[in-house]
């Protein structure tokens, strides 16, 4: 997944391991952060989920949890 945002390319790499985060995503200036994607509100992080989240976290990762593409790029546009 691509997207142009403020002329600036941001680059959304599909991550294939269960339990890691649907989404690694580079940025400019050295902005790295995961996404994981779920469908509803009502959908929790399966427990591996959690603990890949944890050890992101405490490695330094910002890892954010999205109900669609939209509020993803809403997250990304932050960071910038």
């Amino acid at each position: 997944m691509r997207w142009l945002d403020k002329y600036v390319l941001w680059e959304a790499i599909k991550i294939y391991r269960r339990g890691w985060p649907d989404r690694l995503v580079i940025g400019p200036k050295a902005v790295i952060f995961w996404i994981e994607f779920k469908r509803d509100d009502n959908e929790d992080l399966r427990q591996l989920q959690q603990d890949t989240r944890i050890h992101l976290i405490e490695m330094g990762f910002n890892v954010y949890v999205c109900r669609s593409a939209e509020e993803a790029k809403e997250e990304t546009r932050k960071r910038f």
